[in-house]
């Protein structure tokens, strides 16, 4: 894995861990990895959230800063033995850039605008926020039995 560091916190009630990772086009691939070491290969969300980290990671690294040299983003995963959560920080926005993540409508023949809208069929819920240094958290969560 080429995560550059990663923490444990506390267990009780459930798995919370953060994971930095270099903002390279294999970031999205080392966040799949993360989820099978974090979630365990018989989580009930493991196959979605692996879809979804990889969307999000792959957003973080194209999108924003996070792609740029020495740039990175932060994976924060949050589990029980039923539900997931995971958010995927950027290293801010690109210069000049001011939009938020949003559900593109990507015209028939393209190639790309369509991982939000993966990202939306395949969560109960996800979002984004801004936080106060100019970087965005898009987030997603399951919760319940999975189909």
């Amino acid at each position: 894995m080429s995560a550059t560091a990663s923490t444990r916190a506390a267990r009780a009630p459930g798995l919370r861990l953060l994971h930095r990772l270099d903002g390279v086009p294999e970031a999205a691939s080392t966040a799949r990895d993360i989820m099978v070491l974090d979630l365990g290969p018989r989580h009930p969300y493991l196959y979605n959230a692996q879809l979804v980290v990889s969307e999000l990671a792959t957003n973080a690294v194209t999108h924003t800063c996070s792609g740029l040299p020495g740039g990175f983003l932060i994976l924060y995963v949050e589990a029980t033995a039923q539900t997931a959560r995971i958010e995927v920080g950027d290293a801010g926005p690109l210069p000049g850039a001011r939009t938020r993540p949003r559900i593109a409508r990507p015209d028939a023949d393209s190639e790309h605008g369509r991982g939000l809208a993966l990202v939306d069929a395949f969560t109960d819920d996800w979002g984004t926020r801004r936080d106060a240094d100019g970087t965005s958290t898009v987030w997603a969560c399951w919760s319940g039995e999975a189909p």
